[in-house]
């Protein structure tokens, strides 16, 4: 009975540890990357140990990912990879992020001539040169080409300042903790599933 318990929350734990946004590193040679969540779905592509996908989706076990920069999309059982950036839980922030979050919160507090509003609140580093940055209730209400406008601003931003040598990340989430966007050096921008288009 122990044993099963033991497992059982292996398996709930590895399920829940990453997110929309995050990348996962893949643990086996042969992987399947199936055309659905399932094993009844035909194999999309092949991938070797250490290759790495970015999640953007999930369906019970099987998460949504983004294989390459050029937006090709399959099914991975979440069994065959580990997580690579996540909750930030155990991951050392570079010496480069900690200027990234001192330059948001001056901005943040600071009282603009414009009365602009801050869009971005908050930041938190998840390893593997990924940010994840709260946006405001502001941010929200902007038309979809201006929040492009203002995430390319904030990439450029952590481009700039990151020094890893990583093509770097940003995921976007409102105060909730809800994640809207990802865009990302290695796997290209994604408006996550959930998201309603702006006008």
């Amino acid at each position: 009975m122990r044993a099963l318990l033991f497992s059982l929350t292996l398996l709930l734990s590895s399920t829940l540890i990453a997110a929309p946004g995050d990348y996962w590193h893949v643990d086996q040679w042969s992987t399947n990357v199936r055309l659905g969540p399932g094993t009844d779905y035909g194999i999309a592509r092949q991938l070797g140990e250490g290759d790495v996908v970015m999640e953007i989706d999930r369906m019970d076990d099987w998460l949504y990912v983004v294989l390459d920069r050029n937006g090709n999309t399959g099914w991975l059982y979440h069994t065959l990879a580990s997580p690579l950036s996540g909750t930030g839980t155990g991951v050392t922030p570079t010496e480069w992020y900690a200027l990234f979050k001192e330059l948001l919160r001056h901005d943040a507090g600071e009282e603009h001539k414009d009365d602009r509003p801050a869009l971005f609140l908050d930041s938190r580093y998840l390893g593997h040169a990924t940010v994840k940055v709260t946006v405001s209730e502001d941010f929200l209400t902007l038309c979809r080409d201006t929040q492009t406008e203002q995430l390319d601003a904030l990439i450029r931003l952590w481009d700039t300042i990151d020094n890893t040598g990583i093509p770097g990340s940003i995921i976007l989430a409102d105060q909730d903790g809800t994640r809207l966007v990802v865009s990302s050096g290695l796997r290209g921008r994604h408006w996550l599933p959930g998201e309603p288009a702006k006008p």
